[in-house]
């Protein structure tokens, strides 16, 4: 019997009702029941007020209690109301009777998966013999991919992208999100070259379809210098969504490019291919020219610093001396903290700033009085974009310098709306922005030689010496350890990740050639003791070494056991394409003989060389992976040497660090670029 379902209101579903339990109506009669229930789910599909829908479905559930259907809808009326716990105690319901119901499994493990209730997921998983990964639907997947990810499983994160990917998915902000948070996977694994080809194919769609970014959304983007940084997305899916951009899309078209960039660094990719994704990344940014500058007539020139890093970050070590040696007499210097006010790391910045710093000499001798209003700290990590900039615009800055490139939090697209006269990169990023909105990007003649091919959106500066100045903020004193002949200790304390397959190749060879020599490798992330001992197990495979010669130390994040590193080593072992530099000037404090190479086209390359080349020890520079090897072993062969060096390399690196030449060298220059931009 067929019946017109448009016909009825929830006055004639209760009618209906009323009349089977009345007797006018025989509950045995299926063809009557039958139409009650399409009645009833249509009034619960075509009605807003949860009150009517709550009502034919308690009414319903007293006809068909087990109906998985009916179970999952009122679980939704719960969720909808933000009643949590009561969603779940239905979709529960709905699962024990239909455990691959596909709706509810998205809305029930995704509130599981948003308060990071992973064993839940892994329980229901198990008890129904591992039913999610025999359900063959995209948003299952998707979701999967985020549960895999949050225990770390990198592998099967990766598969889940994968079978998304190979379905034949058509929505383009999808596909966007899983190519990204592959390559980001990938990442995580060590396989730089696959992670590479994912974040280029991500890069590659958002150019294709010419998606833009939009402003007036504020971004979390997680990016950090690391690329072994986890990747971020949301549980849920809706893959069958219109390809329009949306806020959570803006954040990985963002990250796409984010995560490519600094993945590059690792790699020998060729400056042709870096222009192409840059060009790409600049089109992905709209750009303004809206604000006006008048004609700079106060005494003093207004510089701005942007950076998520105003904490106990790296870049500390070379950003707080500039701050705290600026000429008050000649520039405004303003810091814009694109971190949490109440961030216990940013607090320890503005202590060095307010006090001077940590301990005895250097840094911690300055006077706090005159240091505290020296530098004008602002939190915006709460400003879109637009506010952002005509934030900074309001304040009159001439110069503005983004201290983070592609890294985590970075402010980029703000940048791209122009607030300034004069934009300027510089230090927390190795490589070229991509953005012709930014002007300039601060170096030197030796990280980017004159006639190197690497691409640069910017304008290329270059300081007349080193284009860093470092001063180790910690000040812990370290006691250079005494050479032995017999048993030289070579080091790998930059970032693990930077260990690369021609790393790997030349500390081979050189292991196997000095059998006098081990080797100590910090690794860059908490191990617990499994991944250790697998750590430990591939380090003596690809160096084809014994125990004996090995020593893997898992992360440290107090700064007095990293430092104590220093003390155990004759030798840092730099790595390459991708060098050190804060580990390289640590070193260099602690007494320790860096050996690194030379590239004319990578400035990642070459931050190494030119810290090296400018304190006065060109000889420890190697231009081939050969000479990296012969100038090593002669070098772990002549322990009278090793001895030297650790007695006159460190106040060779400290004269190159003095503030007072440096200053005058970089604010020459920017006093330069804001002539040049008139």
């Amino acid at each position: 019997m067929l019946y017109d379902m448009q016909c009825y209101s929830h006055s004639q579903f209760n009618e209906q009702y009323n009349d089977a339990f009345s007797g006018k109506n025989n509950l045995n009669d299926s063809n009557h029941l039958n139409h009650l229930y399409e009645v009833g789910v249509s009034i619960i599909h075509l009605s807003d007020a949860s009150p009517v829908q709550k009502d034919v479905l308690t009414k319903l559930l007293i006809l068909f209690p087990n109906d998985a259907r009916l179970l999952y809808y009122m679980g939704c009326i719960y969720l909808k109301k933000n009643s949590i716990n009561k969603a779940l105690l239905w979709f529960k319901q709905c699962l024990d009777r239909h455990p691959d119901y596909v709706e509810c499994l998205l809305d029930y493990l995704k509130i599981l998966f948003d308060n990071n209730n992973v064993d839940a997921i892994t329980q229901y998983n198990t008890n129904h013999k591992d039913i999610l990964y025999k359900i063959e639907d995209n948003r299952i997947h998707y979701l999967l991919a985020g549960y895999e990810l949050k225990r770390k499983n990198f592998e099967k994160c990766i598969q889940n992208f994968q079978k998304i990917i190979a379905s034949g998915e058509t929505n383009i902000p999808i596909l966007i999100t899983c190519y990204t948070n592959a390559g980001i996977c990938f990442n995580d694994l060590y396989n730089r070259q696959e992670a590479i080809r994912y974040l280029q194919t991500a890069a590659s769609i958002i150019h294709t379809h010419r998606i833009k970014y939009k402003y007036n959304q504020t971004a979390d983007v997680s990016a950090s210098a690391d690329v072994s940084a986890t990747a971020d997305i949301s549980a849920s899916a809706d893959v069958s969504a219109s390809a329009d951009v949306s806020a959570s899309d803006n954040d990985d078209c963002k990250k796409a490019f984010n995560h490519l960039f600094i993945s590059s660094d690792y790699e020998y990719i060729t400056p042709a291919i870096m222009e192409q994704y840059h060009n790409a990344y600049n089109d992905f940014v709209p750009k303004s020219h809206s604000f006006i500058f008048p004609k700079m007539e106060r005494p003093k020139i207004r510089v701005g610093y942007v950076s998520s890093d105003f904490n106990t970050h790296v870049v500390c070590h070379f950003i707080i001396p500039i701050l705290l040696n600026h000429n008050t007499d000649l520039f405004e210097v303003h810091c814009f903290s694109n971190r949490g006010c109440g961030d216990e790391c940013t607090s320890y910045f503005n202590y060095f700033i307010g006090s001077g710093g940590i301990g005895s000499g250097g840094i911690g001798d300055r006077d706090r009085d005159r240091d505290r209003d020296r530098v004008q700290i602002h939190h915006v990590v709460s400003m879109d974009d637009m506010d952002l900039a005509t934030y900074i615009h309001s304040l009159g800055i001439h110069i503005l310098i983004d201290l983070n490139g592609h890294t985590d939090k970075n402010r980029l697209e703000m940048f791209a709306l122009n607030p300034c006269p004069v934009q300027i990169t510089y230090l927390g990023f190795p490589n070229s922005t991509g953005l012709d909105c930014i002007h300039y990007r601060i170096t030197d003649a030796i990280a980017d030689h004159p006639e190197s091919a690497q691409h640069y959106s910017e304008k290329l500066v270059r300081m007349p010496s080193c284009f860093l100045l470092f001063d180790n903020l910690f000040n812990i004193h370290v006691v250079p350890k005494t050479v032995n002949p017999y048993l030289v200790v070579l080091g790998s304390l930059n970032r693990e990740s930077k260990i690369s397959a021609f790393v790997i190749s030349a500390w081979r060879k050189i292991l196997y050639e000095c059998p006098n020599t081990v080797i100590l490798i910090k690794l860059c992330k908490g191990e617990n003791d499994s991944s250790l001992a697998s750590r430990v197990e591939y380090y003596m495979n690809v160096l084809n070494i014994p125990r004996d010669r090995l020593s893997v130390v898992g992360f440290l994040a107090n700064e007095a056991a990293v430092a104590d590193l220093y003390s155990q080593i004759d030798i840092l072992m730099d790595t390459f394409p991708y060098s050190g530099t804060t580990t390289t000037c640590k070193s260099l404090c602690y007494s320790v003989p860096v050996i690194t190479k030379y590239n004319r086209d990578y400035h990642a390359h070459n931050v190494s060389s030119s810290i090296l080349i400018h304190s006065g020890f060109p000889e420890l520079v190697a231009y081939s992976d050969d000479e990296y090897i012969s100038k090593t072993i002669e070098l772990i062969r002549d322990p009278y040497r090793i001895s030297h060096y650790k007695r006159v390399i460190k106040p060779a690196f400290e004269q190159l660090m003095q503030p007072g030449p440096f200053m005058k060298s970089y604010e020459d220059l920017l006093m330069s670029c804001l002539h040049d931009r008139g």
